[in-house]
């Protein structure tokens, strides 16, 4: 009854946990939220600073935050300051700058492992001009990031080993001539574990500053104080105690009796050779506890760098992406060690006790990634109009298959079938994996919108390219009260975001004259839209010399 009870209070304080964590909000990316100056601002003096803030803490590297003049000339001193716990990042600029365009551009960062790139463009003593763009992005940079995605894939799977087989052989409670066999199992995810967080660590400069990083101890010691290298050294250190652990697990085993305590020997006699079972052997001495310690030190360094240290409630949301790891790695260990000692007496016995806890870890699974999944859809369109969301949805079928196969499996106690569910948990990571490489739907939904505005007697149709936060193109076409087009002297408009972050955005507009498409119609200059979130159109028709109209809509930037 006891154990029942403390079975009920984990998973009531594990869907308390879900849901207070889902009460928060959190981006896929690290998000710019302001900047000072703002996207398209005139400014009359120069600054002695520029500054950019962010929804998540972030790590720059002194060439990663640039300001330069419209020729490319750098006018920023050099040096790079992260405040406000790495969420704000400060640039100061050199003394005398000149009236003119300038453009503060980044490539940073974020505390998930991500890049995030960006430029602001911004005006001294004149309008700036919104046709600048930066430099293209160093291939380096963008290949090391394919890199750390596929070795992000290959720890998931190291970690479900390492940290998964020995409580799932606890739970199995048996004992097993192929013992060395299971610890070896383990022994190889610790040692993936640790390769992985090593190679990804030693990326990190490199992704920070291109080549160039691999040769500035300065980067080293930045990229090993950001939370992604932090988080890569502890893990990789948590990995090799438990390669270690399992090794002195292995070297002696022979220690152990049939009742599960160490033998007292008397001098010179030989030791008791028996056969001992798993919890014997990652239980003896210390070493149980020390294990414990250091899986958790692999799992709480993964989850914190991911998007559970963005939004509100952050502590709760990391919570729930350590238990989701946990879950995960408890599911896909158990089934590989039933696989591995299939062939011993007793098999079905040990089908039965694990599946009782894989059903408490399926659950766990499934409900911590629906709220991740909340976390990071947003509209639920975007599942079916990104290619994360369509690759979550393939990630969610897979789950789906391998819940079948499960259940195939502790009714009918088949090898074939266990292994089927562990090639679908396999592919499970791998499409993880591939996630984990794409820009998540909160980032890449892109949906092409169109507008209607009552102007007087005139309709406008306002059609957008894509709404996304970005560079944008507005098409706007008039018609009369009889659904005729016609055609207007000057259109123009002005974006206003809601909650003031940034100042008001023009948006020129110039006529085209089709010869096969009737009417002449309105399209506006390329327009950059730094931020996400609910904006303002207000759109302004000069009919003919007497009359205008106007009409401010709604405007929402995914």
């Amino acid at each position: 009854m006891r154990k029942a009870a403390i079975r009920v209070v984990a998973v009531a304080g594990f869907v308390l946990a879900v849901v207070w964590g889902g009460a928060g909000t959190a981006a896929a990316h690290a998000v710019l939220v302001s900047s000072d100056p703002g996207y398209g601002a005139t400014l009359s003096q120069a600054p002695e600073q520029v500054s950019m803030t962010f929804d998540e803490p972030v790590t720059a590297a002194r060439n990663s935050v640039t300001v330069a003049d419209r020729d490319g000339v750098r006018v920023d001193t050099g040096e790079v300051r992260g405040i406000d716990g790495g969420r704000t990042v400060v640039v100061p600029l050199r003394a005398g700058l000149s009236d003119g365009t300038y453009l503060l551009g980044w490539s940073l960062l974020s505390a998930d492992g991500h890049l995030v790139a960006g430029s602001i463009v911004f005006g001294i003593g004149a309008p700036p001009d919104l046709s600048v763009t930066g430099a293209p992005p160093d291939p380096l940079i963008a290949a090391l990031d394919t890199v750390v995605r596929l070795l992000t894939g290959l720890g998931y799977l190291g970690i479900a080993l390492a940290v998964g087989v020995p409580p799932a052989v606890y739970a199995i409670q048996r004992r097993a001539s192929d013992i060395g066999a299971v610890v070896q199992l383990a022994r190889i995810g610790a040692a993936l574990t640790a390769v992985t967080a090593l190679l990804i660590f030693a990326a990190t400069p490199a992704r920070l500053a291109g080549t160039a990083g691999w040769t500035d101890p300065q980067i080293w010691k930045q990229s090993a104080t950001s939370v992604i290298g932090a988080a890569a050294l502890v893990r990789a250190a948590a990995a090799v105690a438990l390669l270690w652990l399992s090794k002195r697990s292995i070297a002696q085993p022979s220690r152990w009796t049939t009742a599960g305590r160490v033998a007292v020997l008397a001098p010179g006699s030989a030791p008791e050779r028996t056969i001992p079972d798993a919890r014997q052997v990652w239980g003896a001495d210390r070493r149980g506890s020390f294990r414990v310690v250091a899986s958790v030190l692999v799992v709480v360094s993964t989850a914190v760098a991911g998007h559970a240290v963005a939004g509100e409630y952050r502590w709760i949301a990391l919570v729930s992406v350590a238990l989701h790891l946990v879950a995960m790695a408890v599911w896909i260990g158990g089934v590989a060690v039933v696989i591995l000692l299939w062939r011993t007496d007793g098999r079905g016995e040990a089908v039965a006790r694990f599946g009782r806890v894989a059903v408490l870890a399926l659950g766990a699974v499934v409900v911590s990634g629906a709220l991740q999944t909340w976390r990071a859809v947003s509209p639920v369109a975007a599942l079916w109009h990104t290619s994360w969301g369509l690759l979550l949805l393939v990630k969610l079928a897979l789950v789906g298959v391998a819940l079948g196969i499960a259940v195939v499996v502790r009714r009918t106690a088949r090898v074939g079938a266990a292994r089927l569910e562990f090639g679908a948990q396999v592919a499970v990571l791998v499409v993880s994996a591939l996630l984990t490489g794409v820009a998540p739907a909160r980032d890449s939904y892109d949906p092409a919108v169109t507008l209607a505005a009552e102007l007087g007697p005139l309709a406008a149709t306002i059609a957008v390219d894509g709404a996304h936060a970005g560079t944008q193109e507005l098409t706007v076409r008039l018609r009369d009260s009889a659904g005729e087009p016609v055609d207007a002297l000057e259109v123009s408009g002005r974006l206003v975001r809601d909650d003031g972050a940034l100042g008001p955005i023009e948006i020129p507009f110039r006529r085209v004259e089709p010869v096969e498409l009737g009417p002449d119609y309105f399209v506006s200059q390329p327009v950059r839209v730094p931020l996400a979130g609910d904006w303002h159109l207000r759109l302004t028709v000069v009919a003919d010399r007497v009359n205008g109209y106007a009409a401010t809509l709604p405007y929402r930037v995914w």
